[in-house]
């Protein structure tokens, strides 16, 4: 029977760790993954924006959501449940997650369009007080939309370079 010293055991255990690094593919490139953490990131985003659609409700801004038009205070609550659900189906990378997403950023876009005819000024989102504070979020999200919509597409096209 033959004895390992330690240093050479040593050794022996960290040419192994190297080998089981050097088999698993670090540098490998996937499509899906960059559409997974797009859908993480937005989900992360939505679930911020619907917290503050949350804190507008509970009255934690300036204006009381009782002393809101009645329009505002259904917009408050639409998007504060909507963009929860949003959240979560966008993180479990869902379709409805996405299908949910698309409506969100429709309502907000409407928001935005007809607010002038309406004439009740919906200023929602924190203390802002400005059309300028769903610009942004809204910005983002068809960026996302189109990054999902490419994503999507490569993805496919690196499962099955044939068929597409």
């Amino acid at each position: 029977m033959t004895r390992i010293s330690p240093s050479r055991l040593a050794h022996q255990t960290e040419a192994d760790e190297e080998a089981a690094i050097a088999r698993i593919n670090i540098s490998k490139f996937s499509w899906d993954t960059i559409l997974l953490w797009l859908l993480r990131l937005s989900a992360m985003v939505c679930m911020a924006r619907g917290l503050t659609y949350w804190m507008e409700l509970l009255g934690l801004f300036k204006i009381d959501f009782n002393d809101r038009v009645t329009f505002q205070q259904i917009a408050i609550v639409f998007f504060a449940g909507m963009y929860c659900f949003t959240s979560s189906g966008l993180w479990m990378t869902a379709s409805w997650g996405v299908v949910l997403w698309v409506i969100t950023l429709a309502g907000e876009g409407a928001l935005l369009i007809f607010e002038p005819i309406l004439g009740t000024h919906i200023d929602i989102i924190i203390d802002l007080n400005t059309k300028l504070s769903s610009l942004p979020y809204l910005i983002f999200g068809i960026g996302g939309m189109f990054c999902y919509m490419l994503l999507s597409w490569l993805t496919k096209r690196e499962e099955s370079p044939s068929k597409v």
